[in-house]
């Protein structure tokens, strides 16, 4: 399956999975005119649930194994994006990325380039941080980063608020 075809496909899959626990409530709409009773549809409901948490789960540990940090060569992406930014014709870049790996923020950073993707620190949590690319490329004294497709470690949480996880996190 070609890349765009697989990102919209799973796309469905997970707007149909957070929207499971929103419909559960009405599965008994129409119940009288079917042969099924209510504890089988909320039996239904509750298996849908733990399949998509479990693929859910191996998704995102899919995604951990392919493009966590320890999965490429931190000096050869270092070498890479420091030619790549030594021929560049001005001092100010901004990077846009479809890739899902934090390599570029590694580099950038070994470079002291000082890349910033949007993660604002949560003071409340120890284990994810905001996401906010809203004005990153106005930022100063930074390397913009704009992750066209999200990045490892990103996520919608139940709030609809953007998140991040270590890129390490497994």
């Amino acid at each position: 399956m070609a890349g765009p075809a697989f990102e919209e496909r799973i796309g469905a899959f997970l707007r149909c999975a957070a929207g499971l626990p929103t419909v559960r409530p009405f599965g008994d709409l129409g119940l009288a005119e079917m042969a099924v009773d209510r504890a089988s549809i909320q039996t239904w409901f509750g298996q849908a649930e733990a399949a998509t948490k479990d693929i859910q789960g191996r998704i995102f540990a899919s995604l951990h194994q392919l493009f966590a940090l320890n999965q490429f060569d931190l000096h050869g992406v270092e070498r890479a994006w420091g030619t790549v930014l030594a021929n560049c014709p001005s001092e100010t870049v901004a990077v846009a990325t479809t890739n899902y790996d934090p390599s570029i923020e590694v580099a950038l950073k070994h470079l002291r380039r000082r890349p910033f993707a949007g993660e604002d620190i949560n003071y409340e949590s120890t284990s994810e941080n905001w996401v906010n690319v809203e004005g990153i490329v106005d930022r100063p004294n930074s390397t913009p980063v704009l992750y066209l497709h999200g990045r490892v470690g990103w996520y919608e949480n139940p709030a609809g608020e953007l998140i991040a996880l270590p890129p390490s996190t497994p």
